[in-house]
């Protein structure tokens, strides 16, 4: 019995020992970032950041075929490095190698150029397979300057310090399925500046401005205590919430193949829901924070359109965080007001109010009016090839100094009362206004009861005079103050104006 003791004892020592061994080679590894790989695009005129994790104690070399740099870093007692390289002009694809205790990593194909991140929800996720041209966009979609890279979905409870994904070539297979508006962003900044382009598409379909927040600031600022409030209201009833939608999914499960089949139950909101306040900044900003971008591109406030008080004070203070976060004070952002819809009521409205109100409230944000492309009968206009134009045009102006470039519609400025008429004075009419196919729609006007009445819009010079025969001493005017509308009201660049309210005061 002490001899097969012994024995056992000897084998457990010999297994121990050997599992020790293998755990210790494993913990030896180096790993980066998920954001470095093959074909990625990393920023020029500004750092490269590179990172990741490792064996503390442990040396890591990084070297850069680009100006032959090498920067030598030991792993912190966290298990992280990081290493600062200085960034070259765009050219020859450049490759990167990170070495540590006889491992080494290589990527490949790196190209220099403009990194680009797009974020939001559907709108900003909807695929280039489903727009409006995309039988012939995709037979032309092979760009090899342009490089798309799609972050793995995640909520969490904590800032995550890396994320999943892949960079692949722009082409008809990789395009099919990214992001329509980063797309068509991509080729004309691309075709217009002749730098590669990379594009991170991280959005969500379906979430709110407070997902995508900083945890941090929504805990510590009162006038956020409300989203926080009604988060926790949804976690009090989630675990009765979520026996309900088990059992009202196995009933959808059973009814499979048959006629009139109900709809697939939604999944309650609670812990790790994608609507969880910050889950997603956690989970799909956080990670992207080392690396240095040239903007962000974000389409996003459908999901905000029921209780829209208090959208603008939320989206502008994201901007602001994540600003700060990216180190870079006046980061380009670039946004899109929401288009045409039914089914929102007038928060839709209210919130493209607030959207134009951010826009002129923060300097270094754009903002793609997309009012005339709406779709009466889908949340998702089909049309995304003009929103991509839009949004490129204010980076071609405000990021790439192309003065040249008109980046808005007639925008509302003043309005003065002349008798029984309303002119209204609009600043971006450089060249003049255009009602397209004919008279000017969706203008109305009120007196001083504060009912309106459809009005009778007429362009005169770089003005637009309304009236109605309802009206006889006109107080105020709107257009397009309505969920859904087809206007028809654009500057000679073919910009179309963003709906307004007279009685509202803007930030200048």
């Amino acid at each position: 019995m002490k001899i097969f003791a012994f024995v056992c004892i000897k084998q457990l020592f010999t297994i121990l020992s050997f599992v020790t061994l293998i755990t210790s080679v494993v913990q030896a590894e180096i790993s980066l970032s998920g954001l470095f790989g093959d074909g990625m695009v990393i920023q020029r005129e500004m750092p490269v950041p590179v990172w990741g994790w490792g064996q503390a104690g442990e040396q890591v070399t990084v070297k850069a075929s680009w100006q032959g740099q090498a920067a030598e870093v030991v792993v912190d007692n966290d298990g992280r490095w990081k290493v600062e390289l200085q960034s070259t002009k765009p050219g020859q694809p450049q490759s990167l190698t990170i070495s540590s205790a006889g491992q080494t990593i290589t990527i490949n194909d790196i190209l220099v150029g403009d990194v680009w991140v797009c974020s939001g929800q559907s709108n900003m996720e909807w695929p280039l397979s489903k727009d409006f041209n995309a039988k012939e966009e995709l037979k032309q979609a092979n760009h090899p300057e342009i490089r798309l890279f799609s972050v793995v979905r995640c909520v969490a409870n904590e800032p995550k310090e890396n994320c999943q994904g892949q960079w692949k070539e722009c082409t008809t297979e990789s395009a099919a399925n990214f992001s329509a508006v980063g797309y068509y962003f991509a080729k004309e900044i691309q075709n217009e500046i002749g730098v590669p382009i990379g594009l991170i598409e991280n959005p969500w379909g379906g979430t709110p401005v407070e997902s995508w927040s900083k945890p941090e600031t929504l805990k510590n600022t009162p006038d956020f205590k409300y989203v926080l409030d009604k988060f926790q209201r949804y976690c009090d009833v989630y675990p009765k919430k979520m026996k309900q939608y088990q059992e009202a999914r196995k009933k959808y499960l059973a009814t499979a193949g048959q006629k009139n089949r109900p709809s697939a139950p939604r999944t309650p909101i609670g812990p790790g829901h994608p609507n969880q306040p910050g889950g997603l900044y956690n989970g799909m900003t956080a990670p992207l924070l080392n690396a240095n971008i040239r903007g962000v591109l974000w389409y996003q406030g459908e999901a905000n359109t029921r209780e829209p008080e208090g959208y603008d004070k939320l989206f502008q203070t994201l901007i602001t965080d994540w600003r700060q976060d990216w180190r870079q004070p006046k980061l380009p952002f670039l946004f899109v007001q929401l288009a045409s819809s039914t089914g929102y009521g007038m928060g839709i409205t209210l919130i493209r109010e607030q959207q134009l109100q951010t826009m002129l409230a923060l300097d270094n944000t754009g903002m793609a009016v997309t009012m005339d492309i709406g779709d009466a009968k889908s949340h998702h206009p089909l049309k995304k090839a003009p929103v991509g134009h839009r949004l490129a045009c204010w980076a071609l102006a405000g990021t790439y100094g192309r003065e040249s470039v008109e980046t808005f519609g007639p925008l509302y400025r003043e309005m003065k009362i002349e008798g029984n008429n309303i002119r209204l004075f609009f600043d971006h009419v450089d060249g003049g206004l255009y009602a397209k196919d004919g008279t000017l729609t969706d203008f109305t006007i009120c007196g001083a009861d504060g009912v309106y009445y459809p009005a009778q819009a007429v362009i005169d010079g770089d003005t637009v005079v309304v009236s109605s025969e309802k009206v006889s001493a006109p107080v105020a005017a709107r257009f397009c103050w309505c969920e859904y509308a087809e206007p028809n009201f654009y500057n000679k660049q073919k910009l179309p104006a963003s709906p307004f309210r007279t009685d509202m005061k803007f930030p200048r």
